[in-house]
């Protein structure tokens, strides 16, 4: 953030601004009486405030813009459509103004008219046009710099400056014309200082507007016009300033005298009052007087009384009073002298009434006091006294004020009520009243404060809202108040006629100063003009860039070294920000925070030093450069301006990047070569080694240097190298090999030297050593020409085609198996193009895929060879890319297998799964392969059928989701059994589509040679209709056919079965064991069929006769047994035996349509928890059988026990 000591003027400007439309605001929105602090803020209204705040913070903004550039597009967008905005509200109240009409849009909030502001709220014409010409120069500088531009926006900032200065002078001089036209609301003080204040700002923002750069020839110019404006505005402000320090004392004398005159008048007023009312309370007490109207009161037809009353009622008007009138007790006249000026509308003021009660002070062409005393005799009255005096002292006194000015003027009122009422006067010329106290309660007005006792003199606006300076006094006992006014104008008349002469005196003076200061500043201008062309001449040739930069950073001079080093033009550079220009991006943070630190101090890393670092070019490039700043305080004192020489010390760099470059590569290059390297001169002195030179020998660097070759070989080297050392220096190069013992054996040696000549005269100097170590070279060679013969002898013996292709499509390696399989002999093949050697079909068919590897991928396909040996073949080839170190490729290695056989094997394996599938498909079993995840792999075509699934949308389905979680949670532990090896076999339920089948399910595990299980085989067989045979068979084997009972096997197996939970339940339990009485006579009388039938009706009443709970049974012929549980007692059990009785006893009807009567013996054994088991039980059953028969049939007997 910009600290305040660092604030442009422009924001100073609009930072005041904002702090009186703040105040404005603040009165209006909590109506706080500021008038004290700054005249005119109570009248100021909320919308000039707004303006004033919107336009100010505008103007904020627009002051961080680049100095000299046009704003960004956006900004000037935003800034033209504010001001756009902004002036709505003036055009709005000019139309105000001008139709009389009210919009609504003064927001006075309550405030009263007044004559200064008729209108509250609203802003004046002149304001109006002011904040039209401030916006409408706003948005001429959001724009382009253009001549146009700068013309209208001068116009426009000169335009509202003069209405702000003629507003803000007005209030100086009290000049109300200079501030308020015709009957509209005046421009207030706090916004014509607001308006000047963004003129001020707006000002300064044109000037950098157009930038920094100016021509030399036209500072003469500049000079001259900026010379005259200071004088004539130090002319101006004199004027004022005199005026300003003139008009206290003046007003105070001035005051001092209007009430000094206002006491005066005021003392001889009361005075003449007094002496007014003194005579006609004279009068009205004189004896004679008091005779007369007594004795007429007693004979009112006395002509001699009544004619002497009239005799003194004459003699009384050479006293003074222009008019008298005695009055009879009874209300009429008794006598009447002069011409009484008081009429019905003659304005009049009542006296106090304990002071003159029936005493009034007419106006009419004149001050006039009427009395009307009461004439009394001995406290009785006996008549009254009537009169009117014409106060002429009185009026000479006010016309002496009336002519002291034009503008004097005297009120003279007295209180009626809540009013004060007046007569007329120079200024009012009719009778009035003002109300004594305002809305809020308090005294408005001078002439109240009189009325309420109180005197003195005020500035102060009157009736015509007018400023004035009045002086106000009580008149003593009267009830009478009295104002002396003159306008504040008319009493500065003579100061301001004298400051006129003043001004017209400093402008001629402003204009000789302004040609003497020219006269003067010419040759210095030119001179400097000269100076400026010679040093702008001196940079712009200069070798180095020179720039200067203000104290925000900005460029303001670039010179044309400049514009060649960094690609930017001088109008282009100037007024940007440097760190913006050539500043890289990863370097601005630090170079903005040096700046501010250079801006307060004037020091930094670069301050009178030479430093090397990087800069940036207009089209990005780094650029090298030396950078040399000097620092200069700014006019104010308030920061630094740098100045800087830029030197590109590129070239330098690379030169010297170059040459140490070139030797640490030269140090670089012998170095990482696996040779001995050395130097020598011509005296074989030693000028340089490479490391491993070094290290071999055991030597350091600083040793090394300047020993001979023979001290750092040994004699048995150097011997093996003399001969050809001496070679060398002759200028021959030498290469040999030899042999060295080394590391303890015998190494292998490569030498090599070349002379070193002088680059002028190309004689021997010296030469250079090589040697190279050769021994692991040699050992490697050995090695590697068996590696390639081992290798060789695999490849060709490997049943493939193994070839090597480089990236062109050449082959550079073939094996025999080349000319084995194909005819084409290893050697015809390397170096050829794969097209040369190979037919035109195959080439068509393998291109495509040797491509795709050439790209880097690894490819295997399989073409197809014509007839050989009669067949056509099948191969499989695999391209595999070779890289580089970069990865790059650089050829392709190819292998062919013959993949003939295995096709053929594979078509088999086809067929016999094909013919496979086609059995398992017409096969009743339902086939299938679930692997180990529990996916189906297979199934047949009994699936669909039976589960109404196609097996093609089954295969690949995981088992739950295709047979549900419950049944899958069901068959899981029978999988996960045969998944671990086991054989599982299991019979099942199925229903699907309609159809409910039992299935019989076999899984069989499907194990690897390994014994691992990868999955299981499935086989589902429908065996229902077996299961259905069987169920008939055990129902045959369980129920008696011809009833449907169950026969003796079950019974007897029941019967265990209920003994068992009768002991366990604790209850008892009964047997009864019946037959059909006479059955032989039935069937030997109906027949066998009408036996049967008998027989079956008796099993159906049986079984309905009993609960579904018990057991009913036929053992025999025609024998039957019930097995009744759950019983409480041997009564529950007779009970049943009685009701089967009786259900066998009802008719039947055989089928020839006869109706029989059958009937039923019962034997019943009730178990309570005795006996021996089931024989037992069954044997008292049948014993009690007896009984009943022997009792007569076609009833029950029972055995307890």
């Amino acid at each position: 953030m910009t600290p305040l000591l660092r604030l442009t003027t422009a924001r100073w400007a609009a930072l005041a601004c904002m702090l009186i439309a703040g105040l404005v605001a603040l009165r209006w929105a909590f109506r706080i009486d500021l008038g004290d602090w700054l005249p005119g803020l109570n009248e100021a209204g909320i919308v000039a405030a707004t303006l004033l705040l919107a336009g100010s913070a505008a103007v904020w903004f627009m002051a961080g813009w680049p100095q000299g550039q046009p704003p960004s597009a956006k900004a000037g967008h935003v800034v033209r459509g504010l001001a756009l905005l902004l002036a709505v509200m003036p055009v709005l109240m000019l139309i105000e103004a001008a139709s009389g009409m009210s919009l609504g849009i003064d927001f006075g909030r309550g405030a009263l008219p007044s004559a200064q502001n008729p209108h509250p709220g609203r802003i004046s014409p002149n304001a109006c046009f002011g904040f039209l010409l401030l916006f409408a120069s706003m948005a001429l500088l959001a724009g382009r710099a253009d001549r146009l531009a700068r013309r209208l926006s001068t116009a426009c900032i000169a335009g509202a400056a003069l209405i702000a200065a003629l507003g803000v002078l007005g209030y100086l001089l009290n000049l109300e014309q200079l501030y308020h036209w015709g009957s509209f609301n005046r421009l207030t003080l706090p916004t014509a200082l607001g308006l000047a204040l963004l003129a001020t700002a707006l000002w300064e923002l044109r000037l950098r507007w157009t930038g920094v750069q100016q021509r030399l020839d036209l500072h003469e110019r500049r000079i001259t016009h900026r010379s005259l404006a200071v004088l004539a505005l130090v002319a101006v402000a004199a004027g004022a300033g005199g005026f300003a320090a003139l008009a206290p004392e003046f007003e105070r004398m001035r005051k001092q005298d209007v009430y000094a005159s206002a006491v005066v008048t005021g003392e001889a007023l009361t005075s003449a009052v007094d002496q007014g009312v003194w005579l006609a309370e004279t009068i009205a007490t004189r004896p004679v007087v008091v005779e007369q109207l007594v004795q007429l009161a007693d004979n009112p037809a006395d002509a001699a009384r009544r004619e002497r009353l009239r005799a003194i009622t004459g003699s009384l008007l050479t006293a003074g009073v222009t008019a008298a009138r005695f009055v009879g007790t009874a209300g009429t006249t008794l006598a009447e002298a002069g011409k009484f000026a008081a009429q019905a509308d003659t304005p009049s003021l009542a006296l106090a009434r304990d002071y003159a009660p029936t005493s009034r002070l007419l106006w009419s062409s004149g001050f006039i006091l009427a009395t009307d005393r009461p004439v009394t005799d001995r406290g009785e009255v006996v008549g009254r006294f009537q009169s009117e005096q014409r106060l002429a002292l009185m009026d000479r006194l006010v016309l002496r004020v009336h002519d002291s000015d034009a503008s004097a003027d005297v009120l003279i009122c007295n209180r009626v009520d809540a009013v004060a009422s007046c007569v007329p006067s120079k200024l009012y010329p009719t009778a009035f009243t003002i109300p004594m106290f305002d809305a809020s309660g308090r005294v408005n007005l001078p002439i109240n404060r009189a009325l309420l006792g109180e005197s003195g003199v005020l500035l102060t606006p009157d009736l015509r809202g007018k400023p004035v300076v009045a002086a106000y006094v009580p008149l003593a006992r009267t009830g009478l108040a009295m104002v002396v006014k003159a306008d504040i104008e008319a009493v500065f008349a003579t100061i301001r006629e004298r400051l006129g002469w003043l001004v017209l005196l400093m402008c001629g003076l402003t204009l000789v100063g302004t040609w003497v200061l020219r006269l003067h500043v010419r040759p210095l201008v030119k001179q400097l003009a000269n100076e400026q062309a010679r040093c702008r001449a001196i940079l712009d040739h200069s070798g180095d860039a020179f720039i200067a930069i203000d104290v925000e950073g900005c460029v303001t001079d670039w010179n044309l070294q400049a514009q060649a080093l960094f690609g930017y033009s001088a109008t282009e550079a100037t007024g940007q920000r440097l760190a913006e220009l050539i500043i890289p991006a990863e370097s601005r943070a630090a170079h903005q925070a040096g700046m501010a630190r250079f801006r307060h101090t004037g020091q930094g890393r670069v301050v009178n030093q030479r430093v090397e670092v990087a800069a940036q070019h207009r089209d990005g490039r780094r650029i090298d450069v030396e950078l040399s700043v000097a620092a200069s305080p700014t006019h104010s004192g308030d920061g630094y301006t740098a100045h800087a020489f830029v030197r590109d010390i590129g070239q330098r760099k690379a030169a010297a990047s170059q040459l140490a470059a070139s030797e640490q590569r030269m140090r670089d290059i012998t170095n990482a070569i696996p040779a001995l390297v050395g130097v020598f001169d011509a005296e074989q002195r030693c000028i340089y080694a490479n490391d491993l030179a070094l290290k071999v020998h055991g030597l350091r660097p600083e040793s090394a240097i300047g020993m001979t070759m023979k001290e750092g070989l040994g004699e048995q080297s150097y011997a093996l190298h003399e001969a050809y050392v001496q070679a060398v220096l002759q200028g021959h190069p030498q290469s040999f090999e030899g042999t060295l013992p080394w590391r303890g054996g015998t190494g292998h040696f490569q030498v090599h030297l070349v002379p070193m000549r002088d680059a002028l005269t190309q004689a021997v100097n010296g030469f250079y050593l090589m040697t190279f170590d050769i021994t692991e070279l040699r050992s490697a060679q050995l090695q590697q020409e068996r590696s390639e013969r081992r290798l060789r002898a695999i490849t060709d013996n490997l049943p493939a085609l193994i070839s090597h292709l480089d990236a062109e499509g050449r082959y550079l390696f073939a094996n025999r198996q080349f000319e084995t399989m194909l005819g084409l002999p290893p050697e015809q093949l390397l170096g050829k193009h794969i097209g040369e050697v190979r037919d035109k079909a195959y080439v068509e068919q393998v291109m495509p895929w040797l491509r795709r590897a050439m790209a880097g991928e690894t490819v295997v396909f399989e073409p197809e060879t014509g007839p050989r040996g009669g067949d056509a073949r099948k191969y499989q080839q695999t391209y595999v890319p070779e890289f580089d170190a970069g990865g790059h490729v650089t050829g392709v290695f190819a292998v062919t297998f013959d993949i003939t056989e295995r096709k053929l094997t594979e078509q088999r394996v086809s067929d016999a799964q094909a013919h496979l599938k086609a059995i398992a498909d017409n096969l009743p079993v339902l086939i299938s392969y679930i692997d180990r995840h529990h996916r189906l792999t297979f199934v047949n075509k009994t699936f669909k059928e039976w589960m109404g699934v196609d097996p093609e949308q089954a295969i690949g389905t995981h088992l739950k989701a295709l047979i549900g979680p419950d049944l899958y949670a069901q068959r899981l532990p029978a999988i996960e059994e045969a998944l671990g090896g086991q054989r599982v076999e299991f019979d099942v339920a199925s229903q699907a589509l309609g159809v409910t089948r039992q299935l019989h399910t076999i899984y069989i595990p499907d194990r690897h040679i390994d014994g691992s299980v990868s999955g299981i085989y499935a086989l589902s067989s429908d065996v229902t209709l077996t299961k259905e045979a069987e169920r008939r068979l055990q129902d045959l084997a369980r129920n008696d056919p011809l009833t449907g009972l169950p026969n003796r096997r079950e019974f007897e197996h029941r019967l265990v079965l209920a003994l068992a939970r009768a002991r366990r339940s604790h209850k008892a339990m009964a047997l009864i064991f019946m037959d059909v009485d006479h059955f032989k006579g039935i069937n030997d009388g109906h027949g066998h069929a009408a036996g049967d039938v008998v027989l079956k009706e008796f099993a159906n009443r049986v079984r309905n006769a009993v609960r579904a709970t018990d057991t009913a049974a036929r053992l025999a012929g025609d024998e039957f047994i019930v097995i009744l549980e759950g019983l409480h007692d041997a009564a529950e059990a007779s009970q049943v035996a009685s009701k089967l009785v009786d259900a066998i006893r009802a008719p039947m009807l055989l089928p020839s349509g006869q109706e029989i009567s059958v009937t039923t013996s019962l034997g019943m054994a009730c178990w309570g928890g005795t006996g021996d088991g089931a024989d037992d039980i069954l044997d008292r059953a049948d014993r009690a059988l007896y009984r009943a028969k022997a009792a007569g049939r076609d009833t029950f007997a029972q055995t307890v026990f």
